[in-house]
């Protein structure tokens, strides 16, 4: 070993490879030593991690309300723009406009409101699969007093911003660009709540959307009535009224189904497997990072002492 530190690395300007490689080897032990200790402590963080299982259910856009009403209306539209009555859009802009109620903050915080959410959002830890109740941080909530806890005078609760911003990070939804359908999602420590979350999601997501638009139905109607006695240009008339009729029908077939804008193709189930972690892949990516960490580390020390030796 000490004729082995005794050869240069360095030749010429170039490393000596299987000279290094030969003092690596020389320090074989202390590498296999420390690799294994991120070997372990990977483990050990992988077993650590509560799992995380996800739900999702398919929607379809259901069929558009009043998507041919412009063409009902044919010529008749333009003297409506005129006179100041604004057609429903089609169908895709509808879509698009649940779309992005659906991730709006005001959506979410009713909906995190309405079903008193912030506790399993802001203190669950994990879940018991026995008592498929989830494991809430007792540091933060006193479950037996339905209280939250505090901390040198000041309460724990956290803010409805801080909390939305958490339900963000377990809740999604993805579109397929191709056919328009959506996808919703919920990943939680618990397979139920998933399941559940998704399901109201949904549920509250048509019927914010369907109340919003008998309101407005509504409020036309009161428009429309007040103004179609008030004209004397027939064709003005023939729309007001066709437009009459259309709100009458939203308010009508609001309803008729739950399933206002999305159809649900395929609900959400309770699942079985977990969406992660994946243990394997971190024990195998955090053992092959500490070995390098160390070969790294060696190899300075390994320069270092032959600096030292000259």
């Amino acid at each position: 070993m000490k004729d082995s530190f005794d050869k240069p690395l360095i030749n010429n300007g170039e490393v000596d490879l299987v000279q290094l490689v030969k003092e690596l080897w020389d320090k074989k032990i202390f590498i296999i030593s420390l690799t294994s200790i991120f070997a372990v402590l990977s483990v050990l963080y992988s077993l650590s991690l509560q799992n995380i299982y996800r739900s999702q259910a398919l929607l379809v856009p259901a069929e558009a309300k009043s998507q041919s009403i412009s063409s009902s209306l044919g010529g008749f539209s333009s003297l409506a723009g005129m006179a100041g009555i604004s057609l429903p859009g089609g169908s895709d802009a509808k879509q698009q406009e649940a779309i992005a109620i659906l991730n709006s903050y005001q959506f979410l915080e009713e909906f995190i409101i309405r079903h008193n959410l912030m506790v399993p959002i802001m203190t669950a830890k994990g879940w018991d699969k026995d008592t498929n109740n989830l494991i809430i941080n007792e540091k933060l909530y006193d479950v037996k007093k339905n209280v939250w806890l505090e901390k040198r005078g000041k309460e724990l609760k956290p803010s409805i911003q801080e909390t939305v911003r958490n339900f963000r990070a377990m809740v999604g939804n993805q579109v397929d660009k191709k056919n328009g359908y959506l996808t919703v999602f919920a990943d939680t420590y618990s397979p139920s709540m998933s399941q559940k979350w998704v399901e109201m999601l949904v549920e509250d997501l048509n019927k914010y959307i369907m109340v919003n638009d008998v309101i407005k139905a509504e409020n036309s109607l009161k428009y429309l009535n007040s103004q179609i006695n008030q004209t004397q240009i027939t064709e003005l008339k023939q729309v007001m009224a066709q437009l009459i009729k259309t709100e009458q029908q939203t308010i009508m077939l609001s309803q008729s189904s739950p399933e206002y804008i999305f159809k649900v193709i395929d609900k959400p189930i309770i699942p079985e497997l977990k969406l992660k972690p994946k243990r394997a892949i971190i024990c195998i990516v955090g053992t092959i990072s500490g070995f390098i960490i160390v070969l790294a580390i060696t190899i300075v020390k390994i320069f270092r002492r032959k600096e030292t030796l000259n």
